[in-house]
């Protein structure tokens, strides 16, 4: 019992000593709030006292409950009048704002307190709500593109704020890593007012990669923004396409390759140099055809095939070249087939009246002039009689002058004289001569016959002349002396 009415007493004397609190009333900062180090935080709100007090020291801190950290803001001496309300920038003289400290740790449990007392008796106290104090940035940015040709420029548009919304001025600073070589590189750009714009120009081969691009941001006061990252990739390709537009390609004959050029985003490119190869799969000789895109980054190259061209798979490449030292590459290759082609520039034979079992002489001049070699047979008609064959093997772009000597065996007229070249099977070339020959019929000689005119005439022939034989001297000793004699008588 004597403990119970101890108790009572004690509680008693506590309310007689210490007279109900006065309610006071911070407006700012606010629950929820949030603050960077550097940041001016404006205290407002009142005060009110119990008691009408002179003098009393009005204290105001923040504190940390998390973090056990106390800093103090405002001490000053103020007379309060009982229940009157006084304005925290009244006690201040003027508007109080707390700007954080660098060396304020982060929490989100900070709170603002007041105190109004004079040496043990208290006579208001008031909290502001819970804010937090970061070191943290807000960071949001913007790229142009990821993919990047020589001569473009990469531009990263950004924007850094404070915890609260705040813009900040500061540094942004932009890292490069390439993903294969392994290299880096830094660059920075300035934050003004909240805002930075980054540009970098690719301009040689040097520039070409893959790059893992990380952007971060930091303040004046130390606060820094979470890094950001994205990857870009620079490169000199161009996307060139080719397409074979002609239907039958042949020996001799044109063949068109068309395309078009585009960048690496899939923009045409006009006005960019194209220029066209098509290899010889024998010889390795190259045709070349130049060309530009036209405005619509389309081109077209004009070939003519060499009529003597190798059977066999050709090679078409074609390549296109900017001013910034992009590329574009398109290849592609078509089956050029075996054309076989002969030419018979001179058929002649060695006059145009023969006698069959006469010996002839052909004499020809033949051309390859398709694209494969050639085995084959010549046959040789007069009219419809086939009087001579003989095989030929001629090379592709080979010229052959032949001279054959032959048995005509024929029947007597007047023939038109053509010659074939016959090559597996099929008729290859058919040429006729320019004029007719003639075959004449070779006949025998009459055997003599005896008849008895001729048995008579042969006897008074032989008796004739054994006449003037035996008796030759005699007559011509008695034409001697009779001539003798007439010469002595003119004498």
């Amino acid at each position: 019992m004597k403990l119970k009415i101890i108790l009572a007493t004690f509680v008693l004397f506590l309310v007689i000593a210490n007279p109900v609190l006065a309610e006071s009333d911070l407006q700012t900062p606010r629950t929820g709030d949030s603050f960077n180090p550097g940041d001016s935080i404006l205290i407002t709100g009142s005060l009110t006292s119990s008691s009408s007090v002179a003098g009393a020291t009005v204290e105001i801190y923040a504190y940390s409950r998390e973090l056990n950290q106390r800093i103090p803001i405002l001490s000053k001496f103020y007379s309060f009048t009982e229940d009157v309300p006084v304005t925290i920038s009244q006690v201040n003289q003027g508007v109080l704002s707390w700007t954080v400290s660098q060396d304020s740790r982060s929490s989100s449990d900070w709170v603002i307190y007041t105190n109004v007392s004079k040496g043990v008796q208290v006579y208001s106290l008031a909290s502001s709500g819970e804010f937090e104090v970061s070191s943290e940035l807000s960071l949001s940015y913007g790229v142009n593109t990821y993919k990047f040709n020589l001569g473009e420029s990469l531009t990263v548009t950004g924007t850094v704020l404070g915890i609260g919304g705040n813009p900040v001025d500061g540094t942004a600073k932009i890292s490069f890593l390439e993903t294969v070589l392994g290299t880096s590189s830094t660059d920075f750009s300035d934050i003004s007012g909240g805002y930075f714009v980054y540009s970098k120009a690719f301009t040689s081969s040097s520039d070409e990669g893959s790059f893992d691009v990380t952007i971060s941001a930091e303040d004046r006061n130390n606060n820094s923004a979470l890094a950001g990252s994205f990857s870009v990739t620079v490169t000199n390709d161009l996307s060139l396409s080719c397409v074979i537009s002609t239907k039958d390609i042949e020996p001799g004959g044109p063949i068109s390759i068309t395309g078009e050029l585009k960048d690496i985003h899939g923009n045409t490119l006009s006005g960019v140099s194209v220029t066209g190869l098509i290899t010889d799969p024998a010889s390795a000789d190259t045709l070349r055809q130049d060309g530009v895109t036209d405005g619509n980054g389309r081109y077209g190259l004009d070939f003519t095939l060499p009529k003597l061209g190798m059977a066999g798979l050709y090679r078409v490449s074609v390549d296109a070249t900017d001013s910034r030292s992009n590329e574009g590459q398109c290849d592609m290759s078509f089956d050029l087939e075996g054309s076989r082609s002969l030419k018979a520039d001179q058929l002649k034979l060695n006059g145009t009246t023969h006698y069959s079992g006469d010996d002839v002489i052909l004499d020809l001049k033949i051309e390859n002039d398709g694209n494969v070699d050639i085995d084959g047979v010549v046959k040789l008609y007069f009219g419809d009689d086939e009087v001579h064959t003989f095989d030929i093997s001629i090379e592709r772009a080979e010229t052959k002058e032949i001279s054959e000597t032959f048995l005509l065996d024929t029947n007597p007229g007047t023939h038109i004289v053509k010659l074939l070249v016959i090559v597996q099977g099929q008729t290859l070339l058919e040429k006729s001569l320019g004029s007719t020959v003639d075959v004449l019929e070779r006949k025998e000689p009459e055997k003599f016959k005896l008849k008895t005119t001729h048995i008579i005439s042969g006897l008074i022939i032989f008796l004739i002349a054994y006449v003037i034989i035996f008796y030759w001297k005699d007559a011509r000793d008695y034409l001697w002396q009779r001539q003798h004699k007439r010469h002595l008588k003119k004498h």
